[in-house]
């Protein structure tokens, strides 16, 4: 920042390569008021402007922004490079905007493109947010060479749509081609396993990844092996469970019991649910909602 301030005082104009830098960093530092005062000033915008700040903006949860400045650059005539389209492509899976990611993959088509890697894996997960899993897959299965991104984005997309079986069937697939799973593929697995209330399978790939794997357990997979228990119905369980972890992973983990609690209208174990997950984190909004629903439900019983 200092150095910036330095060459304003020193009357340097603003190039496109200086202007690049100052804009990475400023990207860098979450500074996105300076980012794009930076880029509206660029006397010339080349695709590293473009792609860096439409970097920054999906970094930080602004999604609309990436979509309309997507839309600028196109106007520019700018061709997008790698980072550009898997920015895009992941605002466009947060916000289920299938048409406009669909339009970006047929462009690709169209230029006869071979999508990057990196294209294709966020490919698979935006047509799987927007509903399409047929298509998800199909983009898995023309990939060449697959990395752990690519398995995971597929099994994640499976588990997202209850298909339990595919999801365990691509896991081990996985394996076949000697690629090895992280601790997002077993959150994908197990959130797989949990939906359906599958719990030894549950716990067979929670021990498979301690022990084969060596991934330490994460608030992710926690919060996976809490849900299921409760949504069996073993809610004894599911709060013994909750109740050996510390202090520090606690919060998502009685979410997710809480949940569990509100699927059944367990006014018992809800409450303590409740009071846990509100000394955890007494700004977790869903947890009154979800308790309010219980304290409704029972009085309805």
């Amino acid at each position: 920042m200092q150095v910036h301030i330095d060459l304003t005082k020193q009357g340097f104009s603003l190039d496109k390569h200086i202007g690049n830098c100052l804009l990475d960093f400023y990207s860098k530092c979450d500074r996105l008021d300076e980012a794009c005062k930076i880029f509206d000033d660029l006397p010339e915008r080349t695709v590293i402007s473009w792609s860096c700040l439409i970097a920054a903006l999906a970094d930080n949860g602004h999604e609309e922004s990436v979509l309309e400045l997507f839309h600028r650059m196109e106007q520019d005539n700018v061709q997008p490079n790698e980072i550009t389209y898997a920015c895009v492509l992941k605002a466009c899976s947060t916000l289920a905007a299938l048409d406009h990611g669909r339009r970006i993959h047929e462009g690709l088509l169209r230029e006869r493109m071979d999508p990057a890697l990196v294209i294709s894996n966020t490919l698979i997960t935006m047509y799987s947010k927007c509903g399409c899993l047929d298509i998800a897959f199909d983009v898995f299965k023309k990939i060449i060479v697959r990395d752990a991104i690519s398995w995971n984005a597929i099994i994640g997309a499976f588990a997202d749509h209850g298909w339990h079986e595919s999801a365990q069937h691509s896991f081990f697939m996985m394996q076949n081609e000697g690629i090895q799973p992280d601790g997002v593929t077993f959150v994908c697995l197990l959130t797989a396993c949990s939906h359906v209330g599958l719990v030894s399978e549950s716990f067979y790939f929670y021990n498979l990844m301690i022990s084969c794997y060596g991934v330490k357990p994460t608030v992710e997979h926690h919060a996976c092996m809490v849900d299921v228990l409760g949504r069996a119905g073993l809610l004894r369980d599911a709060e013994e469970y909750a109740s050996r972890l510390p202090s520090s992973v606690s919060s998502p983990v009685w979410a997710a019991f809480l949940g569990a609690c509100a699927m059944f209208k367990n006014m018992e174990f809800g409450r303590r649910a409740f009071e846990n997950l509100i000394t955890a984190n007494r700004w977790n909004l869903t947890g009154y909602v979800l308790m309010s629903n219980i304290a409704v439900a029972s009085q309805e019983c």
